[in-house]
């Protein structure tokens, strides 16, 4: 039967919007500079050749000031994945 439910296992749920109000809660910039210390040796030098910028750049994309550029990050999970 398509579409029947019981009510009893039907719960009615609200959104709050909570997770658009306040996206500092539910996400954390400075993971990328976490992972990224685990898999490269180096890798503010690594990220620097990647992204085409300098070592401080690439230090600022470390610590979460700056948006981490998808082409390192891309490069990130290429890394991790040809590990396993």
């Amino acid at each position: 039967m398509h579409g029947s439910c019981p009510q009893k296992h039907v719960q009615s749920t609200k959104f709050d919007g909570s997770l658009s109000t306040r996206p500092e809660e539910n996400f954390r910039p400075r993971l990328f500079g976490e992972v990224a210390k685990i898999v490269w040796a180096k890798p503010d030098t690594v990220i620097a050749t990647i992204a085409g910028v300098s070592d401080r750049a690439a230090r600022d994309y470390l610590n979460g000031k700056v948006p981490t550029p998808s082409v390192v990050l891309v490069a990130l999970m290429h890394e991790i994945v040809k590990r396993n």
